[in-house]
């Protein structure tokens, strides 16, 4: 029995003693591992990238443990539904390996993740930008981006000189950056 085994079965046991098991479906068991997710992130709120990796030996300590709450339902919740979760991160790794081939995508972003890094929250654009970004219409979600920012325009000149593809480059990044600051309100 892999360690892995064990500890899912120990889990297990452990709810099983508790008569808890009644309650942990998936659905609970998926509240439960956000709500554990949050208690997470709650460490790391405010600090800066430096700080985040420079934690005090109390700090890292409510950081494992935090960890731990998070791994133990991520397990209930496989064990629940029967995924076996290495095979499954070791198909999603696969998956990425495609979709982002090293070659085409070291050291740049997507635009996804540069909207998300001045907005804060792509689910702005829903299905949208998503559908844009499978389409390569890169200047279609950039212009979405843009509207979602207090409806700024976007020329159709600026249109026309987007890059072909879902990576964002210099002088698209540049572009919009010069855009974003021109929205009354908005900060970077």
């Amino acid at each position: 029995m892999s360690e892995l085994t064990e500890l899912i079965e120990r889990i297990k046991g452990f709810a099983a003693e508790r008569d808890w098991d009644q309650f942990h479906s998936p659905k609970n068991l998926s509240m439960a591992l956000i709500a554990e997710a949050a208690e997470l992130v709650e460490h790391f709120q405010w600090l800066t990238e430096e700080q985040s990796y420079n934690l005090s030996d109390d700090k890292l300590a409510e950081v494992r443990l935090e960890l731990a709450d998070i791994f133990i339902y991520l397990l209930r919740m496989s064990e629940k539904l029967g995924v076996d979760l290495v095979q499954a991160a070791q198909q999603k790794i696969s998956l990425n390996e495609q979709k982002y081939p090293a070659e085409q995508v070291i050291g740049r972003e997507c635009a996804r993740d540069f909207a998300k890094r001045f907005v804060g929250e792509p689910q702005l654009f829903g299905k949208d930008f998503a559908r844009a970004r499978r389409r390569k219409r890169v200047s279609t979600g950039l212009e979405m981006l843009l509207r979602a920012c207090k409806r700024v325009e976007v020329s159709p000149a600026r249109r026309e000189g987007a890059l072909p593809g879902v990576l964002v480059s210099g002088q698209l990044a540049d572009m919009l950056a010069q855009r974003l600051d021109a929205v009354p309100g908005f900060c970077r």
